[in-house]
């Protein structure tokens, strides 16, 4: 259930329902936020993965050098390794914070108002999550070029295939920063109709 449903039924027109119909919305409302949790979890796992793969990748590149290309020389091209500790931080950040959440976070199972006040708790959490990635990307910009200009320096591109790099980044960098302002802008509506409801649900 999401939070337009909850507010369907809390602003329904017999305006007074039923303790079951409560009880229903209370544990509906603990599976979403049991819902979100593991979506989380999942997301964070899936990114894990994904950069250990990366840094894996990186490592074997460099300790087991094919003989037939160039092993990345990193005091040429160090802007690789700080682009790749960019997102590691972010991660570690975002878990670091999500525990932290938790353990300030009221128990959802207490009544409906805890419910309540832990899905606001953890929107609000998503939006600083949102925004620590629209900073990452700003970061990212100046650093993607950097790489970009240290590949070139070390002859491992040509100038078309910069051309090329540059695009598919522009494009993947427009994608996500639009996704993450609409995924912002859904998140802020949901807190406002959240924090409403609760605000009604205390009078």
């Amino acid at each position: 259930m999401n939070p337009s449903d909850i507010e369907a039924l809390w602003r329904s027109p017999h305006n007074q329902p039923s303790p079951e119909d409560i009880d229903l919305a209370h544990s509906r409302l603990v599976v979403t936020l049991r819902r979100r949790q593991r979506g989380f979890v999942i997301q964070m796992a899936c990114a894990f993965v994904w950069l250990v793969l990366i840094t894996g990748g990186l490592a074997y590149v460099v300790l087991w050098p094919d003989g037939a290309k160039a092993a990345p020389s990193f005091s040429r091209e160090w802007a690789v390794l700080l682009l790749l500790a960019l997102p590691w931080l972010a991660a570690l950040s975002f878990v670091r914070q999500n525990r932290r959440g938790l353990t300030l976070r009221s128990d959802p199972e207490v009544s409906i108002s805890a419910s309540l006040r832990a899905m606001i708790a953890q929107s609000h959490q998503s939006l600083r999550r949102m925004r620590s990635i629209l900073w990452l990307h700003l970061i990212s910009v100046p650093v993607l070029a950097l790489c970009i200009s240290q590949i070139h320096d070390a002859g491992k591109a040509r100038p078309h295939e910069l051309i090329s790099m540059i695009t598919v980044l522009a494009v993947i960098i427009a994608l996500s920063v639009t996704g993450i302002f609409i995924g912002m802008a859904r998140r802020r509506g949901e807190v406002r109709r959240l924090e409403s409801l609760l605000q009604n649900y205390d009078l």
